[in-house]
């Protein structure tokens, strides 16, 4: 039997030797953090009590060589490895007192009831909690297996999961609280808050509104978030689905606006797994376009400073031919090399309901589909888009978070003033799905930067930056945008994607301060601006990234309802973000811990366990969870923004007269009754979506 030696595993965890997919590698997991043990005794106890290995519980009786897994927790904080070391240790705790108890039974003793097995099975479920799909993806990343790798364990489940016991105590709390939950929603009836009065009124339902909604809802504030739509109706859906620092605004010199957001990036990583995962990023450079190499490589450089402590790996540098290997179909002729990074990647719309729902959970009340016509010393005007009635609420501050349609809130609440915003359009195409999760982030030769990103469902391409007024609501990109598109694909890939292969298309408008210059260098980190109304002040948000929602929503509350103390949304998770992560269940990747939810639907009618189209991979119940606990109202809130396809929904007269009947059958509020009115809606907006895609000859 070979000897375990401790220098051999340190060797193996810096060589970064790792295993092919299929492999397994075990070890003694105690092996970190303060706790050591000799090699002797790691091999014995690894033998006697088993291991756990890509999520299963693996028991070892003989072995022909010494198998032992690297450090591979050493570059996490302190707090990690202790989570980690307590989940090992009471799990061996418990099963010592299980054996223990079925000796005493064999021998027809009475069992000590000394509480052993519960606190170990309670101290078992906290250490657990502790875990994240993180520490499965960094073990790999930081060890440099290549990005296919790290998405091969993910989709085939082989990280760490929640144990039986811990799963069916959490779906037993899950079950409780929804026994004790709302049935209402996440809308509240306007009319049952007609003159009431409010600490806050936060008029905008999109990422930054809803943050603000939530941040104050936490506090104890009592705020009312309104929207003349749905959540997320506007450019909120409509980006690049990044969450990331942002790496062309270091030329211009936002450091502290990049250190913001990727710090922010890193506590999203952790609150809301389910909703924003890490995602590695080539970026190449060609001899003719693309940036200089030796620039890009002292940026990357400084974002991984800036980034601090992060659980993503630093940027490296690629070869040519390493760089066509992780991004497959990237263009090699005058292929210099490239750079590998790493950001995250979201989906956008769930992001701003997940906000929603935990400000609605805290406390707010939530008010879509309702227009802010006004105000006057009494208060604030609104009307109810689906009964037509007036509502008064009063509240000494309001914020105003419409994003690109700040000015026209300012004008009904008669401020005078120069207009604070200007718009730019930002338009994506869609692709069909490609293989693997690594991104391309490229500068063209006009100096844009051009992203292809992986989903999925869908490959999202863009973005432009044209500044563009909007006079009314969102609509798509034009044709000239859909042909710019297509070229910048043309210099990045080969063979380059052709008209017919775009699937959908949207645009969304960004808000920045008015001024001159190109609106890429602007600075997009935002700011307040405090107006007298005749019910109070009005607080126009202006600017905003979507990475940094959270940290903006903590500094408006507190410089209005000035604290002491962190934020509590610091460190609580968003819904959806606690509980096991059970990575090898597509459900979890739309719902997270909430889950539950969805499979309870299932239990209560096997029917909705069925598909709700063949050509989506939604199922029934998710419909079903969509207008019970998800907010959503009509009928193309629950297909476009609740049911979430990067394809946009499916638009096959069948399969939404299934729907239809379904969403008759469980929807809270009277709207959308007719079938051809509901169906004509849906293809009316996702027709605006998709803007001049058809025009230019795109099926």
């Amino acid at each position: 039997m070979h000897e375990v030696r401790p220098e051999h595993t340190a060797h193996t965890a810096q060589a970064g030797t790792a295993q092919r997919i299929g492999e397994s590698v075990v070890g003694d997991p105690l092996q970190c953090g303060e706790v050591h043990s000799g090699p002797a005794e790691q091999v014995r106890r690894g033998r006697e009590l088993g291991h756990r290995v890509g999520g299963r519980q693996v028991e070892h009786t003989t072995t022909s060589r010494a198998q032992v897994l690297p450090h591979h927790l050493d570059h996490l904080p302190l707090r990690r490895r202790r989570a980690e070391v307590l989940y090992e240790q009471q799990r061996v705790e418990r099963a010592e007192a299980r054996r223990s108890a079925r000796r005493l039974e064999a021998d027809d003793l009475p069992v000590p009831a000394d509480g052993l097995t519960d606190r170990a099975e309670a101290a078992s479920a906290a250490a657990e909690r502790e875990h994240t799909i993180l520490l499965a993806q960094v073990e790999q990343l930081q060890r440099r297996v290549e990005p296919r790798f790290v998405v091969r364990r993910r989709h085939d489940g082989s990280v760490a999961v929640a144990s039986c016991a811990v799963r069916a105590a959490a779906k037993k709390v899950e079950r409780t609280r929804r026994r004790r939950h709302d049935r209402s929603g996440l809308r509240s009836d306007p009319r049952e808050l007609d003159r009431t009065n409010h600490d806050l009124v936060v008029v905008g339902a999109g990422i930054q509104g809803a943050a603000i909604a939530r941040e104050a809802a936490e506090r104890g504030i009592a705020v009312v978030l309104i929207d003349s739509r749905d959540v997320a109706a506007g450019t909120s859906s409509r980006s690049s689905r990044l969450v990331h620092g942002g790496l062309r605004y270091l030329k211009h010199g936002h450091y502290g606006l990049v250190r913001e957001a990727l710090h922010e990036r890193e506590r999203l990583l952790r609150s809301c797994p389910h909703l924003v995962r890490p995602l590695p990023m080539v970026m190449p450079f060609f001899r003719d376009g693309g940036g200089s190499p030796l620039a890009m490589r002292l940026g990357t450089w400084l974002y991984g400073r800036l980034a601090g402590r992060s659980t993503l790996p630093r940027a490296r540098r690629l070869s040519a031919h390493d760089a066509a290997a992780a991004f497959p179909g990237l263009r090699t002729e005058g292929l210099r090399e490239a750079i590998l990074f790493f950001d995250a990647a979201t989906q956008d719309a769930r992001l701003t309901v997940a906000n929603a729902l935990a400000a609605k959970k805290a406390g707010a009340h939530v008010l879509t589909h309702c227009a802010v016509v006004g105000g006057g010393g009494d208060g604030l005007y609104l009307v109810d888009n689906l009964t037509g009635s007036t509502v008064v609420l009063r509240a000494h501050h309001v914020v105003n978070a419409t994003g690109p349609r700040a000015d026209d809130l300012r004008r009904a609440m008669r401020v005078a003033g120069e207009p604070l915003v200007h718009t730019t359009r930002g338009s994506h195409l869609v692709l069909p799905p490609r293989s693997g999760e690594t991104a391309l982030a490229a500068f063209l030769p006009d100096g844009r930067i051009q992203f292809v990103i992986p989903h999925r469902d869908g490959t999202l391409c863009g973005t432009t930056d044209v500044d563009d007024e909007l006079p009314g609501d969102e609509t798509g990109p034009p044709a000239a945008d859909v042909d710019y598109l297509l070229e910048a694909l043309r210099f990045l890939m080969a063979p380059a994607p052709q008209r017919e292969d775009v699937r959908f298309a949207y645009a969304g408008w960004r808000s920045l301060p008015t001024g001159a210059g190109p609106s890429g260098a602007k600075n997009r980190e935002a700011f307040v601006v405090a107006e007298g109304i005749p019910l109070g002040t009005l607080h126009t948000i202006v600017g905003g990234k979507l990475t940094t929602h959270r940290s903006f929503a903590e500094r408006v509350i507190a410089a209005i309802f000035p604290t002491d103390g962190p934020s509590p949304t610091r460190m609580r998770p968003l819904p959806g973000g606690e509980g096991p992560r059970e990575v090898t269940d597509e459900l979890w990747w739309r719902h997270g811990g909430r889950v539950s939810l969805v499979r309870d639907l299932c239990d209560e009618d096997t029917t909705w366990r069925e598909r709700l189209c063949p050509h989506r991979p939604f199922l029934a119940a998710e419909l079903v969870h969509a207008l019970r606990h998800d907010g959503a109202v009509t009928f193309a809130d629950s297909m476009l923004r609740r049911l979430v396809h990067s394809q946009g929904p499916c638009l096959e007269k069948s399969c939404l007269r299934n729907a239809h009947t379904l969403f008759l059958r469980e929807r809270r509020w009277t709207v959308d009754f007719d079938f051809d009115a509901a169906i004509a809606a849906l293809r009316q907006e996702v027709a605006v979506m998709r803007g001049e895609v058809d025009a230019v000859g795109v099926s």
